[in-house]
């Protein structure tokens, strides 16, 4: 399975921003949980784009022909804990760790977990929060351990009087933990910029991230690309309830294989939309809706998959 490494760091970012921002204690701990169903339930369809603080994590990804069987009934898991070790006016220190789980029905063999431990650092000025996060990566597929990554992302924030404005970038080494995918050992390095305008009770962003895959396995650039993704994010919030609204582009060139002479190009389109109701300030109900469209030089990577999901976010404490 390829480019399934960096799954875990886009499809939760979304929710792992949310934890930092509604849970402001000095430990926390959140989980979430949804069933739904698959429409495409390829392993590789879901939730991958550029790394997690690469425009938010609002991205979806690649299909690598690895489709099981017909619709799925997906089920899917996650939860953070969160501490934070150092906290003063100008500067704060966290430690994270992540979980994400996705579960299929009829396909009860396949699964993708990862685990993602974090350490953000953050410092502030008046105009000016500057992050950096390391972190490792350790993905097991069908139970089998698949992928581990270690890498470190930055983020420079510069307040203006009406919008931000943030420059990222990220470095990940990749190391297969299983032969069958050493094609995938190597680097990814993203960057990019966001525009951030806050709104009365919502906010509007607009990131644009280049992408870069380095393979280093010696039987070919299989793995390796270059890429950009552009992706407009709305999301607006009352009292009881929070909507988000998002749509993307990306394209990825990817490098001959040896003996191949087509040069593989990836054009994909997503929009994804997800209203949550809070029956309490630390419990809410959501329904996630997703659609996502490859389009392909080679036929048999272009695939359309519709994801519905519903689910609860919890804020145990």
């Amino acid at each position: 399975m390829k480019n399934k490494h960096i799954l875990f760091l886009f499809a939760l970012f979304p929710f792992i921003t949310a934890a930092q921002e509604i849970a402001p204690k000095r430990f926390s701990l959140i989980a979430e949980g949804a069933l739904g169903i698959n429409t495409n339930p390829t392993l590789e369809n879901i939730n991958t784009s550029q790394p997690q603080q690469t425009g938010r994590g609002k991205g979806q990804g690649q299909n690598q022909n690895a489709l099981l069987s017909q619709s799925d009934l997906e089920t899917q898991f996650s939860t953070k804990a969160h501490y934070k070790a150092v906290k003063t006016d100008t500067f704060t220190l966290h430690t994270n760790y992540e979980f994400w789980g996705e579960f299929f029905a009829k396909n009860s063999e396949e699964s993708l977990m990862t685990h993602n431990i974090s350490l953000p650092m953050n410092s502030y000025t008046e105009n000016y929060h500057f992050e950096l996060v390391p972190m490792s990566i350790y993905q097991t597929q069908n139970n089998t351990p698949y992928l581990s990554n270690t890498g470190v992302e930055g983020r420079a924030t510069s307040r203006f009087e009406s919008f931000d404005l943030t420059l990222f970038s990220s470095f990940f080494q990749v190391n297969a933990l299983d032969n069958n995918y050493s094609y995938m050992n190597g680097e990814i390095i993203a960057l990019g910029a966001e525009i951030t305008i806050p709104l009365e009770h919502s906010e509007f962003s607009l990131s644009g991230t280049s992408l870069q895959s380095n393979n280093k396995d010696e039987i070919g650039n299989i793995a390796s690309y270059t890429g950009f993704s552009l992706i407009p994010y709305y999301s607006y919030s009352s009292e009881e309830w929070n909507h988000s609204l998002s749509f993307g582009y990306e394209q990825k060139d990817y490098k001959k294989e040896i003996n191949n002479n087509v040069e593989r190009k990836d054009k994909l389109i997503f929009a994804r939309y997800k209203p949550s109701y809070f029956i309490s300030k630390d419990f809410a109900l959501f329904i996630d809706l997703k659609y996502t469209s490859n389009d392909s030089n080679i036929e048999t990577n272009k695939y359309d998959q519709f994801l519905s999901l519903v689910g609860f976010t919890w804020i145990a404490f």
